[in-house]
């Protein structure tokens, strides 16, 4: 006999497919069940990572917009959605973090100053071109 909470996981999982189904579909409602049976654990997930409610805040919108752009895309792995949002969510909070850091080791600054006319970076550009094999493909060693 099966204990109720393996039966009740079982019925969340098999929600998830048949939720993931209807968004596949355009049906925002079935979304909007998804973000809110989700979204704490997602949540969670970006806090733990990134440390701050706003940044986690970003990541966790990121997240359920990835979800709902790519459903069509999506296969899962087992019948929950849980394992597929936080593979998003890890990489959504990687991509903030790498924002963040350049925002703040990067200065306007740090690149050279170009005055009106000066053509000596364009020129560097163009002529390099011509340096490129035929069809333009570089490859590294």
């Amino acid at each position: 006999m099966e204990h109720y909470t393996d039966i009740e996981t079982d019925r969340n999982m098999s929600l998830d497919i048949a939720l993931l189904s209807l968004v596949q579909s355009g049906d925002r409602d079935a979304f909007r069940q998804i973000y809110e049976r989700h979204f704490k654990a997602v949540a969670w997930i970006a806090l733990r990572f990134l440390g701050s409610k706003e940044l986690s805040e970003d990541a966790v919108q990121a997240t359920f917009l990835v979800l709902w752009q790519k459903s069509k895309e999506i296969v899962l792995a087992d019948s929950s959605l849980m394992p597929w949002l936080a593979t998003v969510c890890r990489l959504q909070c990687r991509n903030i973090q790498k924002k963040e850091w350049r925002r703040d080791h990067t200065s306007i600054d740090d690149f050279p100053q170009l005055q009106a006319g000066d053509r000596s970076l364009e020129d560097q550009v163009v002529s390099g071109h011509g340096k490129l094999p035929i069809g333009g493909h570089v490859t590294a060693h």
